[in-house]
C-alpha cells in the first residue's frame, strides 16, 4: 500500500475492498485485514473515506470476537487520528462507530465473559482492550462538533448504563467516564488550567505581599470538590472544580461595587470629591468644538452631578465577600432540602487539606514517554549508540514530524518525562505530542548533552533505559538487537529501517517523497501480540511518522498495564489516573461525619430548614 502512487484509483479501491472481504469470522483472515487497513488509513486515504462506513458496519459485527477485539479498537483509534477520513460523518455513523466500544464494554462485564479455561487468555490484553474501548469513546466524542455533542448523550448514556445492569451500581470506569462526557460536552476547555498573566495580577498584584487568599470554602457536589475563595483584590474570587476527570478554574469578578457604604450619609467631602471628579472630565473635553465658550460665571448652583453617574466617582468602600455567596447564587435554593441539590459544605480542616493536594498530584490526562535512539552506520554497540548527537536528514525529517519542539527550562504546562526543567542538563528541548487527554514525551538521545567525564552515557541512559517502549531508527546496515541497550525495562522496540532502493536513499536532504521504510516491533520474551504492525509493515516516508507516533502510543498503553500486572502473571486491575482521582474523592466523603437527621415541624415552619441557607453555605 505504501507504493499506491503505482496504482490508479480503480486499484486502490479493489484493495480496499479486498480487505473489507476478509472482514468476517475467521480470525486467521481478520487479523491481517484489520492490521493493513490500519495502515490504509494513512497510505489510502480517499479509498478509506470512500469505503468507511461499511468498515465500521462490518466492526460492529465482528466485535464479538474477543480474540480480535483488540485490533477492531486499535483501527479505530487510528481512523479517529485522522479527521479528514470522518469529515462526512452523519449522525447515524457517530452513533454506529461509538456503538462498537459499547458493544465490547458491555461483553466484557457479562458474568460469564471470565468464565474460560484459567490462563487461556491474556489478563494483562483484556485490561488494555477495555481500557482502548472507554479511550475510543472519549477521542470520537471529541471530534463532534460541539453544538452536535448533547445529541449523543442519551444513546451513550443508555448503553452504558445496559453494560451495568449486572452490577448493583456502575463501575468505576463507567463513572468516570460519565465524568468525562459531564466535562467535554458542552466544552473543549483543557484538563487542567495554566496560569494566565490576570490570574497572576488578580492573585499578586503589584506591591502585595503575603497570600493573595482571603477566605476559602468547599463543598462536595457528587463526585466533585468545588472550592471557592475570596481574593485580596475588591470583589474577586478564584473557584476551583476538582474532579475525576479534572480540574477547571474560574477567575469571577462581582460588579456589584457600592461607591458608598451602607448607611452613610451624603457628606461634603463625598460632594468634595465628586465636584473634583466632575471637572476633571470637563477639562478633559475642553477642546472639542461644542464646548460653551468663556463667560462669566453662573450664578445657578454646582449640583454635583456625579453622584448621579456612579462611573465618574470611583468606589470608597472596599467590598466584604464571603465564598458562599457565590455557591449561594448557583444553587437551587430553596429547593435545597435534598443534599444532593445543594451540595456539603466541608469544614476547612487539615483532612481537606490533604485531600486536595493529594488530588493534585493525580496527573488529569494519560501521560507516556517513549524513548527515540538513532543507530550510525555500522554501530552495534550501546555505547556507541547513546553518543551520537546527530543523526541523518531522514532521520530529522521524521523528528520535525513526529510531535512538536518543546522548551525544556521553566516548562510547567506540559509533561517532561523527568527531564530537567531548570539548568538544561538534559538538553534545551525535546519533542512531544499532546491533545486534550493525552501528553506524550519523547526521550530523544541526540538532543541530550554528551555530559564530560560520562563515557557510558549514565545520564541519557537513565531516561531512555526507564522507558518501556523506544522508536529505534537503524541506520547500520545489520539488524537491531533486541538487549541492545541493556536494561531492566525492556519490552518494546519499534525498529525503522531504510527500505528505498540504494543505500544512498537514507542520507538524501529532499522531500524524501519516494522513500519507504521497514518497520518492526519487537517485543519482550512472553508479551502477546498486539498492534497493527504485525511481523512487519513498508511504510512510506511521508506517513511514517503518525504511522509510529500511533503505534508507541498504544505500546505505551499496553506496556504500562504489562508492567503493573507483573508480565501478565497476576491478576491485578490497572487503575487509570481518572479512577485514581475518583477514589480519592470517594475516601474524602466516606471520612465525613454523617448528618443527622432533623426533625421537620408542621405548617409553614416545616421550610425552616430548607429556606435557613446558613446550614449549607
Amino acid at each position: 500500500m505504501s507504493y499506491h502512487r503505482t496504482f490508479n484509483k480503480q486499484l486502490q479501491d479493489d484493495l480496499l475492498r479486498t480487505f473489507l472481504r476478509g472482514l468476517n469470522k475467521n480470525t486467521t483472515t481478520v487479523k491481517p485485514c484489520l492490521q493493513a487497513l490500519a495502515i490504509a488509513a494513512f497510505e489510502l486515504q480517499p479509498s478509506t473515506t470512500k469505503f468507511l462506513g461499511e468498515i465500521v458496519d462490518k466492526l460492529s459485527q465482528i466485535m464479538s470476537n474477543p480474540t480480535i477485539a483488540g485490533y477492531i479498537l486499535e483501527l479505530l483509534c487510528i481512523i479517529g487520528s485522522i479527521p479528514a477520513l470522518y469529515a462526512n460523518f452523519t449522525d447515524d455513523n457517530y452513533r454506529r462507530v461509538f456503538h462498537v466500544p459499547l458493544q465490547y464494554i458491555t461483553l466484557h462485564n457479562r458474568p460469564d465473559s471470565h468464565a474460560g479455561p484459567a490462563g487461556k487468555e491474556s489478563y494483562a490484553l483484556t485490561q488494555h482492550v477495555l481500557i482502548l474501548a472507554y479511550y475510543q469513546i472519549y477521542i470520537w466524542f471529541l471530534a463532534l462538533k460541539l453544538q452536535d455533542r448533547p445529541k449523543h448523550i442519551p444513546y451513550i448514556t443508555r448503553h452504558l448504563l445496559l453494560a451495568n445492569e449486572h452490577y448493583a451500581q456502575v463501575d468505576e470506569p463507567t463513572e468516570v467516564c460519565f465524568d468525562w462526557l459531564a466535562r467535554f460536552t458542552y466544552a473543549n476547555a483543557e484538563s487542567k488550567p495554566r496560569m494566565s498573566s490576570l490570574r497572576e495580577s488578580v492573585l499578586n498584584p503589584p506591591g502585595s505581599s503575603g497570600e493573595g487568599v482571603v477566605a476559602s470554602k468547599s463543598w462536595v457536589f457528587g463526585n466533585s470538590i468545588i472550592t471557592i475563595k475570596t481574593l485580596r483584590h475588591s470583589g474577586w474570587l478564584e473557584i476551583e472544580c476538582r474532579r475525576p476527570s479534572g480540574l477547571s478554574t474560574f477567575l469571577c469578578k462581582l460588579e456589584n461595587v457600592a461607591a458608598l457604604g451602607l448607611g452613610e450619609q451624603v457628606t461634603g467631602e463625598i460632594v468634595d470629591a465628586a465636584t473634583e471628579a466632575i471637572g476633571q472630565m470637563q477639562n478633559e473635553g475642553g477642546n472639542d468644538q461644542d464646548a460653551p465658550k468663556e463667560g462669566p460665571p453662573s450664578d445657578a448652583p454646582k449640583i454635583p452631578s456625579g453622584l448621579l453617574n456612579p462611573s465618574s466617582v470611583p468606589p470608597l468602600k472596599e467590598m466584604e465577600l464571603d465564598p458562599s455567596y457565590f455557591a449561594l447564587q448557583l444553587s437551587p435554593y430553596p429547593d435545597i432540602r435534598r443534599a444532593s441539590l445543594r451540595g456539603r459544605l466541608v469544614p476547612n480542616d487539615d483532612l481537606l487539606g490533604r485531600t486536595l493536594r493529594s488530588l493534585d498530584r493525580v496527573p488529569v490526562m494519560d501521560f507516556h514517554k517513549v524513548g527515540i535512539i538513532y543507530v550510525g552506520p555500522g554501530q552495534i554497540h550501546e555505547r556507541e549508540i547513546l553518543g551520537n548527537r546527530a543523526g541523518s536528514p531522514a532521520y530529522t525529517h521524521f523528528l520535525d514530524n513526529i510531535g512538536r519542539l518543546i522548551r525544556l527550562k521553566d516548562q510547567k504546562d506540559l509533561y517532561t518525562g523527568g527531564l530537567d526543567q531548570h539548568y538544561d542538563s538534559d538538553g534545551q528541548y525535546a519533542y512531544a505530542w499532546w491533545d486534550v487527554i493525552i501528553q506524550m514525551l519523547y526521550h530523544t538521545a541526540t538532543l541530550m548533552p554528551n555530559r564530560e567525564g560520562d563515557d557510558q552515557f549514565a545520564f541519557k541512559k537513565l531516561h531512555i533505559g526507564n522507558d518501556y517502549v523506544r522508536i529505534i531508527w537503524n541506520d547500520s546496515g545489520k539488524p537491531y538487537r533486541f538487549d541492545t541497550l541493556a536494561t531492566q525495562f525492556q519490552y518494546v522496540n519499534i525498529v525503522i529501517e531504510p527500505h528505498s532502493v540504494g543505500t544512498v536513499a537514507a542520507f538524501t536532504s529532499d522531500a524524501h517523497r519516494e522513500e519507504f521504510y521497514k518497520v518492526v516491533l519487537q517485543r519482550a520474551p512472553g508479551m502477546p501480540e498486539f498492534g497493527m504492525i504485525g511481523e512487519f509493515k513498508i511504510v512510506s516516508a511521508k506517513c511514517l511518522p503518525a504511522v509510529v507516533r500511533q503505534t508507541s502510543m498504544l505500546a505505551d498503553f499496553f506496556a504500562q498495564i504489562y508492567v503493573h500486572t507483573h508480565h501478565d502473571t497476576t491478576r491485578e486491575e490497572y487503575i487509570t489516573p481518572w479512577r485514581a482521582r475518583l477514589r480519592q474523592i470517594r475516601m474524602f466523603k466516606s471520612k465525613l461525619p454523617s448528618i443527622p437527621l432533623e426533625e421537620q415541624a408542621e405548617g409553614i415552619l416545616g421550610q425552616e430548614v430548607a429556606r435557613d441557607f446558613s446550614r449549607s453555605y
